[in-house]
């Protein structure tokens, strides 16, 4: 059994079809409730997000599995790189692992399509500098400790499969790679991922 905390990406809920299976398994699955999602009452922030992740982590007596989709996978390599011991593995799904994404017109797009509640003004200008600056892992990827199994999709219409193929080359430790058919919401992949999230560390 395992105990697996799930982050979803921007402006997405815990809908993955996998889910309810790994539950059946007999895994606790948490899937964390983040700022922007109407059930947290807050609006969205990047770093929040990562503050609420950790805090659901901290709940637990063991190393948990952490999976991350999308922009979820952004905010768990933040946490591992500075709390390495509460991971016993990563499984990241398309993630986003170049913090630059953020500024881009893609991210633009996403913002002014989401239903999820925003702050007003300059909030995410400031938050976008600082998680750029200080929290992209394309800066810190050398650092990471943590056994890392990155799933990618190479019809992916958001995120340049490139892009993680280079950030997984330049990872330390133990680390999988697998490239999987279709787009970014990995549909129709889910056995593949179910069944690293069931299996023993890399």
């Amino acid at each position: 059994m395992h105990t697996i905390i799930y982050a979803h990406g921007f402006g997405g809920g815990n809908d993955f079809p996998f889910v309810q299976k790994l539950e059946k398994d007999g895994n606790i699955v948490v899937q964390v409730i983040l700022p922007g999602d109407p059930e947290s009452g807050k609006p969205f922030s990047f770093l929040q997000s990562i503050k609420d992740i950790l805090a659901e982590i901290k709940k637990e007596d063991e190393p948990v599995i952490g999976c991350g989709f999308s922009m979820g996978a952004l905010f768990l390599l933040n946490i591992a790189r500075e709390y390495p011991h509460l991971f016993s593995k990563l499984i990241l799904i398309n993630p986003v692992v170049d913090a630059t994404y953020l500024q881009t017109d893609m991210m633009r797009a996403l913002f002014n399509a989401t239903s999820m509640q925003l702050h007003d003004g300059t909030f995410y200008g400031h938050e976008i500098e600082h998680m750029v600056a200080e929290r992209n892992p394309m800066t810190f990827r050398e650092q990471l400790t943590v056994p890392t199994q990155i799933f990618q999709a190479q019809q992916d219409e958001f995120l340049d499969p490139s892009v993680t193929k280079q950030f997984y080359e330049q990872l330390l430790g133990k680390k999988q790679y697998t490239e999987l058919d279709g787009t970014h919401n990995a549909w129709g992949s889910e056995e593949q991922i179910q069944k690293a999230l069931s299996g023993p560390s890399l």
